[in-house]
């Protein structure tokens, strides 16, 4: 495993976010890793927490991580924070970001938490999945089912039950009964 990633991968996503026209129309340059001193303005957004987990594989240590970026308001209502927040879904999905060390070819939204805060403002948790394949998915569908058996298993089972569900971050169609499945970076 490694954590070598994350300081790259912030830096690209702060970039990102902060180049982005349409976000800067609606937040200026209240966009944070840390909040500055002194009063903070209406609508900020912030990187948050981060969750990194082992995702080595046969060819090489790798990471999955989780990323939350935050919206704050202290306006009434949640309409303002939502609006922020499918703008930074949208500028993350169309991104391609470039790290100045490893690279990455996947990053997908995972969820959305929206909160009121106990001053009465708003909050809301965006987070993404960051992550890079190994060599397997290189090899194409072959070589994915080659590395792990579990999805021939889930596709044969899924034909039989008449279920699918598609791995489309994978740009592979699998047909399975499983959530989702991350490979290494």
């Amino acid at each position: 495993m490694t954590y070598a990633l994350a300081l790259p991968l912030q830096q690209a996503i702060y970039q990102h976010l902060s180049t982005d026209a349409a976000l800067a129309a609606q937040v200026g340059t209240a966009i944070y890793d840390a909040l500055p001193a002194g009063a903070l303005p209406q609508t900020y957004v912030t990187l948050g927490p981060e969750d990194v987990q082992d995702r080595s594989d046969h060819s090489g240590a790798g990471a999955r991580h989780l990323v939350e970026i935050a919206i704050h308001t202290d306006t009434a209502g949640f309409a303002g924070a939502k609006g922020i927040a499918a703008t930074i879904c949208d500028s993350l999905a169309a991104a391609q970001l470039t790290l100045s060390r490893g690279r990455l070819v996947g990053l997908w939204f995972d969820r959305a938490v929206a909160n009121r805060t106990k001053s009465g403002g708003r909050r809301i948790a965006l987070r993404f999945e960051c992550t890079k394949p190994g060599e397997h998915l290189a090899e194409g569908k072959a070589g994915l089912l080659r590395a792990y058996p579990c999805f021939y298993r889930a596709n044969k089972n899924a034909k039989r039950k008449g279920r699918v569900r598609q791995a489309a971050h994978l740009g592979y169609s699998f047909q399975g009964s499983f959530k989702s499945f991350v490979f290494g970076l």
